[in-house]
């Protein structure tokens, strides 16, 4: 509704242990907040983040699942955001929020 003050953005369901395990088409499946799970043509299946910077839209990606549990994925989603939000995406260095080998 045009004026309302309601928001009229789609709601995405957020994802589940049982959803993801069930998720063997090829897709990309939301979870909310920029959090995507992609699953390949071959049913592997990986954690994305996308959002928008300076106009643009750009892809991370978290890791592959299982390795990466939804619970996880969903904590590096929040610390990426920040990290977008409060530096320059281009050049943040994201190998420093990594361990070291």
């Amino acid at each position: 509704m045009a004026g309302s003050g309601v928001d009229m953005a789609r709601k995405i369901d957020k994802l589940s242990d049982k959803r993801i395990k069930a998720a063997t088409k090829r897709g990309i499946y939301g979870d909310g907040d920029g959090l995507y799970l992609q699953v390949a043509r071959n049913g592997h299946r990986s954690w994305i983040y996308r959002f928008q910077i300076h106009g643009r839209r750009r892809t991370m990606g978290l890791g592959p699942y299982p390795r990466i549990a939804l619970k996880k994925a969903r904590e590096l989603r929040l610390n990426r955001s920040t990290t977008v939000l409060t530096r320059s995406w281009r050049g943040a260095s994201l190998a420093s929020s990594r361990p070291s080998p």
